[in-house]
């Protein structure tokens, strides 16, 4: 997967809400054929004894092939700027990882892919 056909695939659609863009990401990952899985949860990945939710995978087998984390915003939306949402795609283990920020006023989408480093590409 590459952030210019994710980009493409979500701005077919306006979205408005968070659970607007959870829900196109998951038809996105069911029509490449994945497993996808919504508020994914994982223990400790932040916090020790806490559990974090990924907003939505992809997975074939037992492995996490695709991760995203999403953000609604105003302004400012082609920075990715959630601190805690980098933390958590950084340290969650999965072949390729991206942030979406969403306009709350406009609809449209922006995606980031973040590196096996942790750092936005």
């Amino acid at each position: 997967m590459d952030v210019f056909t994710l980009q493409n695939q979500l701005r077919k659609y306006r979205v408005r809400t968070h659970d607007q863009v959870q829900e196109r990401l998951m038809e996105i990952g069911e029509e490449f054929g994945y497993f996808v899985i919504p508020e994914y949860e994982v223990p400790n990945l932040v916090t020790e004894g806490r559990v974090s939710k990924i907003d939505v995978v992809w997975r074939s087998g037992d492995r996490i092939d695709v991760a995203f984390e999403v953000r609604m915003k105003r302004k400012e939306l082609d920075i990715p700027t959630s601190k805690k949402d980098k933390e958590k795609l950084a340290r969650l283990d999965a072949n390729e990882k991206f942030f979406v920020n969403a306009s709350k006023i406009t609809g449209k989408t922006y995606v980031f892919q973040m590196d096996e480093n942790g750092e936005w590409l």
